[in-house]
Order: structure tokens, then C-alpha cells, then sequence
């Protein structure tokens, strides 16, 4: 009896040391680990928006969601000389604005519409609601970049290499800081690693010979780095060296 009991404790700290139970309870503790870095960076490190880019833009998905266009309450110099020289005349209530580039306020946009009944700001709010929205959107979009690129890195190499990778970037303080900002970084991010999936299946196309299956996954990679260069001027860069590439 004693001798048998001895046996099943040993089978089960073999399957916690080298056997389907260790996989099991790395994975368990990774996503717990992700699970609290998500929550002490959106619930204990964020105190809103605090870069004057990233409440412009918000204010402009605010426009967008109420749909009054994609127009703006911050009134720049440079946009008032702009109506008074090919106008003549200044917009009253609101301003079309001239300034941000588009995607990240119509992802706010997106972000902010489904709670409209929440907009207003209550004395007692320590925090805008709106903004710990925009900032838990940003945490969701760089949770699915890293998702990303693992089937990216584990296509590419193995799913341990792809582990490994993965955890170095959760681990990446930046990263976490740049996806409660509301700046458009974790959405660039998105984008830049699913086109470069999308490069990577092209090459397996190519090498099987599917020169359809190649050309439509690459037109998909450019329409990628086309909407990165929506989210930030910078980004165009990088799609002349995807160009070179192909």
C-alpha cells in the first residue's frame, strides 16, 4: 500500500518536472503573470492621460464618437492662419482638425462610443473613466501584438524560442508605459507585426509555388504599413524598406 502511494507521488512530481503538467503549469503562471502586470500597470500605475498628443487625440475620438466629424476643440494658430488665408472666415463651434493623423482618434473613437452614458466627468472621479478605457484598449492591442508574434517567431523558429521571446517582451517595462498612454505606439506595433506575418506566409507561398496565395498576402502587408502611416508620418519609412524587400 505504502509502496504504492510512494509511486503515485513519484509519477506526479515526474509530470510536474518533465511531463505535461509542467507545460501546463508554466503556461498558468505566464498568463498570471500577464493577468497582474495588466492590471497594476492599468489600475496602480495609470493616473490618465497625462501627454498633451495623446488628450488631443482622444478629445478627437470624442468628436468622432459623438459624430460631429473629425473636428477639434483645441484651436491652433497655425489652423486659424490657415481658414483666414483660403477661407476667410473662421469655423464657429468647432474646427476640422489639421494636425494629428487619423487612426488612433478613430480607434478612440471606436473605443469611446460604447460609452457615450459616461463621458460627463463626476467630481468625485479620480480618474476619467474615458481615459482608463482608451488606456485598457491599449493594453488589449499590445496583448494581441505579442500574440502575434509568437505564431510569427514560432513559424519562423519553435515554439520555445517563441516562449521565450514573447515573455522577454511582456517583461518590457516601455511597453506596458506606451500601452496606457493613449499614444498610437501599441497600435503601430499591431499593425508592424501582423505585416510581418503576413510577409512571412507570402514567403511560404512562395516557396510552394502559390503565387496567388504570395501576392494577395503581400497586397494585405501593404495595406498594413499604408494604415501604419495613418497612425504616425514616421511609419512611411518603414514601407520603402518592405518595398526594397519585395
Amino acid at each position: 500500500m505504502i509502496q504504492q502511494e510512494d509511486k503515485q507521488v513519484q509519477e506526479f512530481v515526474h509530470q510536474v518536472e518533465l511531463g505535461a503538467l509542467k507545460t501546463f503549469i508554466l503556461r498558468i503562471l505566464f498568463f498570471a503573470t500577464v493577468a497582474g502586470l495588466a492590471a497594476a500597470y492599468l489600475f496602480v500605475y495609470f493616473r490618465g492621460l497625462d501627454s498633451q498628443t495623446a488628450m488631443d487625440q482622444a478629445q478627437i475620438g470624442r468628436q468622432i464618437a459623438a459624430g460631429a466629424g473629425y473636428t477639434t476643440l483645441y484651436v491652433r494658430p497655425l489652423a486659424m492662419w490657415q481658414f483666414l488665408t483660403h477661407r476667410e472666415a473662421i469655423p464657429g463651434a468647432v474646427m476640422p482638425d489639421i494636425y494629428n493623423f487619423p487612426l488612433n482618434p478613430v480607434f478612440n473613437a471606436v473605443v469611446l462610443r460604447p460609452i457615450k452614458r459616461w463621458w460627463p466627468m463626476q467630481p468625485t472621479d479620480m480618474i476619467y473613466f474615458c481615459d482608463l478605457a482608451i488606456a485598457a484598449a491599449g493594453i488589449a492591442v499590445f496583448l494581441a501584438s505579442v500574440l502575434v508574434l509568437f505564431f510569427l517567431v514560432r513559424g519562423m523558429f519553435d515554439s520555445r524560442i517563441a516562449w521565450m521571446t514573447i515573455g522577454l517582451v511582456i517583461l518590457c517595462d516601455l511597453l506596458w508605459r506606451f500601452s496606457v498612454s493613449g499614444l498610437p505606439q501599441m497600435l503601430l506595433l499591431f499593425l508592424f507585426t501582423s505585416a510581418l506575418w503576413l510577409v512571412h506566409l507570402a514567403m511560404n507561398a512562395r516557396e510552394s509555388q502559390s503565387m496567388g496565395r504570395m501576392l494577395l498576402q503581400l497586397s494585405g502587408a501593404s495595406e498594413l504599413f499604408g494604415l501604419m502611416t495613418l497612425a504616425q508620418q514616421l511609419a512611411a519609412w518603414i514601407f520603402l524598406g518592405f518595398l526594397a524587400f519585395v
